[in-house]
């Protein structure tokens, strides 16, 4: 594409000076998920469409942010570790990139022009390399747009969602609910009693965020300068490691060798005496811009084949995190009017199989069918003892 990324950016009321480019840049680090570019920029210009014009009346409310940003206040020279200017600088950066996309939809750009801005945006205030800011957009871009274009947002309003505390972070159009509660007395609280020593108990085995990383190098650079380390491309090879990755993990930014979680399976085969075993979620590595559906399902095959190997007849119950789909963070409801392109239900079809083996045949159709529609199930153990599996995805902040 024959583009300028400079001559994107001129379409916003503010001119990207030396400081100002010092400024977004700390502002970007505070704001926390490298997501966050694509999704303000995308969201932002796709709400723009409803809620402005191209004209400088239409940003008027955002033109002191930008003049400010512009012209280098004095409020980023402070400690950058105090949470009221991470709060600001943060809050600072979603209406500047809020502006931005504006700018770009009311002047008719593309959605292509729109990526090539992220993407340059990305790797000009150095957020990370270009194959991660490549990554990143071509993962995300086509859901963000898809969402963006059934919300009515302002920029303001977007900024609340997105940033706790920037505005009005929980309750944007102020819609609270008013829940009408019976008018019942509070029973007096029972003092718990203590089970007494003969009573039978269970022991459950609790399995979380293994996070396992088939491209774990042993020897490669645990102190890199990406999002995620330990990889054999983590550094040049011109260049000396600083932090070798150890044999079975390393602390940092690095997830878990295979070997390492096989050698977990063979510990548990010898201590095999629970009665059952909960696993709920974030099994893939971070390398969020750089995941397939194909790849989040092969992941999940080989945990079941893990289980299947080392714990086998073994009593499994399951939830989700937010990480299993693809793209991470996308949980889309089970809406019939919801393109086939961006259905779940090649994950939830999956688990649905998976979640189900060792449930009791008389509840099995009832729980995979659940397990469909939603990833949550309900599940009787034994009489008076049931598992209530959520997808609380489904109302996380960060969930597109």
């Amino acid at each position: 594409m024959n583009l300028d990324f400079s001559e994107l950016l001129n379409v916003t009321f503010v001119t990207f000076s030396v400081d100002t480019i010092s400024i977004i840049k700390l502002s970007n680090g505070m704001a926390g998920d490298f997501k966050f570019l694509v999704i303000v920029v995308v969201f932002g210009s796709l709400c723009a469409c409803v809620h402005g014009q191209c004209d400088d009346a239409a940003f008027e409310s955002l033109e002191n942010v930008g003049e400010e940003i512009a012209m280098g206040t004095n409020f980023f020279r402070y400690n950058a570790s105090s949470s009221s200017v991470a709060h600001h600088s943060s809050c600072t950066l979603c209406y500047l990139l809020s502006t931005t996309a504006q700018r770009i939809y009311f002047c008719n750009r593309s959605q292509e022009q729109l990526s090539y801005l992220i993407n340059g945006l990305c790797v000009f205030l150095r957020i990370y390399n270009s194959r991660i800011c490549q990554g990143i957009v071509s993962v995300y871009r086509d859901e963000v747009l898809y969402v963006a274009g059934q919300l009515l947002l302002t920029p303001k309003q977007l900024c609340a969602v997105l940033i706790e505390n920037c505005g009005e972070a929980y309750n944007p159009f102020k819609a609270n609910w008013t829940v009408a509660l019976p008018d019942v007395p509070k029973p007096p609280v029972q003092p718990r009693q203590q089970p007494k020593p003969d009573q039978p108990v269970l022991r459950v085995l609790h399995l979380a965020d293994i996070h396992f990383d088939p491209h774990y190098a042993e020897g490669s650079e645990a102190d890199c300068n990406d999002p995620l380390c330990c990889h054999k491309n983590s550094t040049k090879k011109s260049m000396k490691v600083k932090q070798a990755a150890g044999r079975w993990g390393t602390a940092g930014l690095c997830d878990l060798p295979i070997k390492t979680m096989i050698l977990l399976f063979e510990h548990l085969q010898d201590e095999a005496e629970f009665d059952y075993a909960i696993w709920t979620g974030d099994l893939p590595p971070h390398n969020v811009w750089n995941q397939t559906r194909n790849g989040q399902l092969h992941a999940y095959e080989y945990l079941l084949q893990l289980f299947n190997e080392y714990l086998p007849n073994k009593l499994i119950f399951s939830a989700l995190g937010n990480h299993e789909s693809a793209p991470a963070d996308s949980f889309p409801p089970h809406f019939k009017t919801l393109p086939n392109k961006y259905s779940i239900s090649w994950l939830y079809d999956a688990l649905a199989e998976g979640w189900s083996a060792t449930v009791d045949p008389e509840q099995k159709e009832t729980v995979r069918d659940s397990i469909k529609r939603r990833a949550s199930y309900v599940v009787e153990v034994k009489p008076g003892f049931r598992i209530i599996s959520v997808n609380t995805n489904y109302c996380i902040k960060t969930n597109l």
